[in-house]
């Protein structure tokens, strides 16, 4: 692929002649100053490369290019040589125009220094420093002009950023607040619960206790009437127990007997109470009891905004 883009100043005037036959075709040269992108000595350098353009591309070139225009180049590379008056041989490279147009809508003054082209056998001319000059404040101007949306775009970024971040901050203190507010509610109905579980374990025990008591009184008095029947048919003075005392006294034993197991059964129970287990048991009873008296009440409530609604609508009836 042969492919050359360029872009500078014309240094001198096109030089456009005809060429001779039936069909004349215009044939412009020119020599076009690019700049480099380094700098010699702190001064600017360019390269001077010598352009031909053939046909409308030439007759472009004769009507509108002069020295010091800045146009923009496509082309290609094309080499040759010829034989000088002294005999040597001349080596030459030319861009060939395929497409030209203008680089600055600016006119630029000529100025009395008088730009030297010449071949590949001649010293390259120096460039014009008032171009150069306009040249670099263009640059600057369009520099600017292309870096303001650039800047408005990377501020506009930034305030994005800033004011996600600020409401990731605010969500997360929303979100702790609401957490250390829910766990306090929580610990407080659970110390609620467990109160009321230890007051209701411990009124199960004293409601134990108290049976125990009961039992433990009907023992002595049972105790009491076979010790009275005793002493009763030791006064009679009568020989052996009869078989009605007989019967009386093991119905005593049994009753006895029964009542001791009731103590022993009763303590066991107050035993049981007083494991963790029975209060967990407890709480769960008093949280679905809450649970239910809460869906109660609501609904109660829910039931008595209705019949007000109701009443307030037959009323505007």
């Amino acid at each position: 692929m042969n492919k050359v883009i360029l872009m500078g100043r014309l240094t001198r005037d096109p030089e456009v002649r005809y060429s001779q036959g039936d069909v004349s075709t215009a044939v412009a040269r020119y020599t076009l100053a690019v700049d480099r992108r380094f700098r010699r000595d702190g001064e600017a350098t360019a390269d001077f490369i010598n352009c031909v353009a053939f046909g409308r591309q030439a007759e472009f070139a004769e009507r509108y290019l002069r020295q010091g225009t800045k146009i923009a180049i496509t082309g290609r590379i094309q080499t040759g040589s010829y034989t000088n008056r002294d005999g040597a041989r001349v080596y030459t490279t030319d861009i060939v125009v395929e497409e030209q147009e203008f680089a600055n809508a600016m006119n630029y003054e000529k100025t009395d220094k008088l730009l030297v082209i010449g071949s590949t056998d001649v010293e390259e001319p120096e460039e014009d420093s008032s171009t150069n000059d306009e040249d670099d404040s263009s640059d600057v101007a369009t520099t600017i002009m292309y870096l303001i949306p650039s800047l408005i775009l990377a501020v506009a970024l930034i305030l994005a950023l800033i004011a996600y971040f600020m409401k990731k901050i605010k969500i997360k203190k929303w979100e702790k607040k609401k957490i250390n507010d829910y766990d306090r509610e929580h610990t407080l109905h659970r110390d609620v619960v467990r109160q009321e579980a230890e007051k209701q374990r411990q009124q199960n025990i004293d409601e134990v206790k108290q049976q125990i008591k009961e039992v433990e009184k009907e023992i002595e008095r049972i105790e009491e009437i076979n010790k009275q029947r005793l002493k009763d048919q030791r006064s009679a003075g009568t020989k052996g127990i009869s078989r009605q005392t007989e019967k009386e006294f093991k119905a005593y034993a049994q009753r006895h007997t029964k009542l001791e197991n009731s103590i022993t059964a009763l303590n066991e129970k107050i035993e049981s109470m007083e494991t963790p287990e029975y209060v967990l048991s407890l709480q769960r009873k008093i949280v679905v009891e809450k649970v239910k008296a809460e869906k109660e009440a609501k609904n109660a409530e829910l039931k008595k905004q209705k019949e007000v609604k109701k009443s307030e609508k037959n009323s505007k009836e």
